[in-house]
């Protein structure tokens, strides 16, 4: 919809300063007519699917959108300058209209030899830009009507339609707004502050569309070990509490090097963006952010991890080898701690036990 708006918007725009104005002052036969209006209407066209594709960048087109807006752009003005030399308008003649021609080849051609750039994936932060394309080209529209029926209708009667076109803006962007308010909301997980499963699913495809063996991330489950005797030793309040310390301490751990979430009663999912020689020290501090203990109670995490894509690249094969790897994992834990005897506590270990 946002390119559909900027490419509409561009060409109604290009039609009421552009294309009209030619063809008011066009003049000979058919075939004349058309082709003089068939080069403002190609340009206009070509000039509305550039802006329409940048407007889906979120106004961050890079090099090579940004060479082939500025090369139609200069194609558009030096036709419209050609075509009014034609139609004998108040334009200095000669031939200086050909080195704008030249400006325009050469952008059009150095686009072309562009390397590939990768696309970027937009953060929370930046999505209020997709507010930009309705709100300007709708001011633009308002323009456009004013200066259509400011001669038709009363003064007032434009200013008004205008002030509710505008009010009508307002508000998109107050629901606008909301909505992402409300999308956050359903989103995270009350309980700890973290992503739930739906954002799970929302933010880890593009992460790892985007993952290469450059610049790899990294995905963990994490599994709780001895929650449920800690829930049912001191009641699901105190659960609740455990649960929420964890998630504060996740953050902390993690800090810009991932992003984490909680997709179950007491199963947690990292994944890891920072550079693989921080994987091992990143992933033992966020299993060590999941570790408490105390008088009568110990809770732990299992976890399994899995290099994307090295080991592998997609999404559900990815979470299936590291659910395999952190079962095995609380698995082995579980037959080492049957294999072991119950040793009675040390002295030292009573005491320090007394003194917490």
């Amino acid at each position: 919809m946002d390119g559909a708006i900027a490419a509409l918007g561009t060409a109604a725009l290009g039609a009421a300063f552009i294309f009209d104005f030619v063809a008011e002052k066009t003049e000979g036969t058919t075939v004349e007519v058309i082709t003089t209006l068939a080069y403002p209407l190609g340009d206009i066209f070509m000039l509305a699917i550039v802006v329409g594709v940048i407007a889906l960048t979120g106004w961050r087109p890079g090099r090579t959108w940004s060479l082939l807006l500025a090369g139609l752009a200069a194609l558009v003005i030096a036709d419209i300058a050609f075509t009014l030399q034609l139609t004998e308008e108040a334009l200095p003649g000669g031939s200086w209209v050909e080195p704008v021609y030249l400006i325009s080849a050469v952008c059009l051609g150095a686009s072309v030899w562009q390397p590939a750039e990768a696309a970027e994936i937009t953060s929370p932060r930046e999505r209020r830009r997709e507010m930009i394309v309705p709100s300007v080209f709708a001011g633009v529209m308002i323009g456009l009507f004013a200066m259509q029926y400011f001669s038709s209708t009363s003064g007032l009667s434009t200013v008004l339609w205008a002030a509710t076109m505008t009010a009508v803006v307002a508000r998109l962007g107050v629901s606008d707004r909301e909505n992402r308010e409300l999308l956050e909301q359903v989103r995270t997980d009350a309980l700890t502050g973290l992503g739930n499963r739906g954002r799970l699913q929302v933010d880890l495809p593009p992460h790892f569309a985007e993952a290469s063996e450059e610049r790899p991330i990294a995905l963990i489950l994490l599994d709780l070990n001895g929650f449920k005797r800690y829930n049912d030793t001191f009641g699901h309040p105190a659960g609740d509490e455990l649960l929420r310390r964890f998630g504060t301490a996740l953050l902390d751990a993690l800090g810009e090097d991932g992003v984490a979430f909680r997709i179950g009663g007491d199963e947690f999912c990292v994944l890891l963006t920072c550079g693989r020689d921080r994987f091992d020290e990143v992933s033992r501090a966020a299993v060590g952010a999941l570790t408490a203990t105390g008088s009568g109670y110990s809770v732990s995490a299992s976890w399994g991890i899995v290099e994307v894509p090295a080991e592998e690249s997609d999404l559900a094969a990815a979470m299936q080898l590291a659910d395999v790897r952190m079962y095995a994992q609380k698995e082995s834990r579980r037959l080492a701690r049957d294999a072991s005897p119950d040793l009675p506590p040390t002295t030292s270990a009573v005491e320090a036990e007394a003194r917490s």
